[in-house]
């Protein structure tokens, strides 16, 4: 069972964490690895911590704000491999981690956090502690099975305390933007805190309300967007009533206390694709471009936005309810 933590504790955790990651002086480099010597790719005893490990060492990388640590679990091409995000506030742990002992200390591998790193940022990264062969091989193994990849979380688990929440949300934006650079790959899926973290939604009632109007907002947005700055005789008739109507909808939801300005999305739409699966597309103009979506105030993409993105599987959740709870938005860097 996962442990609640006491909130002036779980506070305090917190702050203690940010200030471990926070990168206010860059941290002093071991020699980086030559092209001659290449990167060792093979788990090994302990041995004197040296750049050249990769497989079985505990490793911090400086992205210039941040301090990342992972350990690599998987080679995926000459010059890039996987990671997976390390932790060693093992008082965060949950459902997804995986506790494991080190050299010189305990950690926890977050299963659902796994993200790509080039060889090059491998050797300008710092080699911390390691792992023997044995505990490697366990990391590999737990790995490798499915169900600890991304989107697979419990069906019956308890809500993780605040804390826990805001931990679990930093360490994925921290690694948002190496997660993204697999969205080309079909089995890649959005990790969204809302869906993943079972994050409070809108009151229901406000949001079934909404349900009577999200198929025309999601449409009227976009129609009417064009029609802003022009006079209502430029509509015909049919689509002056339902601008009308749409606008009364607004206003009778926001005197519920309903926000229905974040119903539309912003640079992208959702669309069911079948099988209870949901698209997030971002606009024709945006594809191939760099950006940056997010849902509500969290970074969840960050790199050269595709055709279209997966979202997490949603527990029942239809398209409907989906466009009345999130709202993603997308912006060009």
């Amino acid at each position: 069972m996962i442990r609640q933590l006491d909130t002036s504790f779980g506070k305090t955790l917190y702050e203690a964490y940010l200030e471990s990651i926070s990168s206010c002086e860059p941290p002093r480099r071991l020699p980086a690895a030559s092209r001659d010597a290449g990167l060792e790719t093979r788990p090994e005893p302990f041995t004197q911590l040296g750049p050249e490990r990769i497989f079985g060492s505990i490793r911090v990388f400086d992205d210039g704000e941040h301090l990342i640590l992972f350990t690599v679990v998987e080679q995926v091409d000459r010059d890039l491999y996987r990671a997976l995000k390390v932790s060693d506030m093992l008082d965060f742990q949950s459902y997804w981690d995986l506790p494991f002992a080190a050299l010189c200390g305990s950690y926890i591998a977050e299963l659902d956090n796994a993200f790509l790193i080039h060889a090059g940022e491998i050797s300008q990264s710092l080699p911390v502690d390691e792992v023997d062969g044995h505990t490697f091989m366990q990391l590999e193994g737990v790995w490798a099975n499915s169900s600890g990849r991304a989107g697979l979380k419990p069906l019956y688990i308890s809500k993780l305390d605040e804390w826990s929440q805001r931990f679990r949300i930093k360490e994925h934006e921290l690694t948002c933007a190496f997660r993204s650079r697999e969205a080309w790959d079909t089995e890649f899926r959005l990790w969204i805190p809302q869906l993943e973290l079972d994050l409070p939604q809108p009151y229901e009632p406000l949001v079934q309300y909404s349900r009577s109007c999200l198929s025309k907002t999601s449409k009227l947005e976009l129609e009417f967007d064009r029609c802003s700055d022009m006079p209502r005789d430029s509509l015909d008739t049919k689509e002056q009533h339902e601008l009308m109507e749409w606008e009364e909808d607004r206003v009778q939801c926001r005197g519920m206390g309903y926000k229905t300005d974040v119903l539309p999305q912003k640079g992208c739409r959702l669309e069911e694709r079948g099988n209870g699966v949901i698209l997030l597309k971002p606009d024709p103009w945006l594809r191939g471009r760099l950006g940056t979506i997010y849902c509500g105030e969290f970074k969840v993409f960050c790199g050269q936005l595709p055709e279209w993105l997966v979202l997490p599987k949603t527990r029942g959740k239809h398209l409907l309810d989906l466009e009345g709870w999130l709202q993603f938005s997308v912006k060009p860097n």
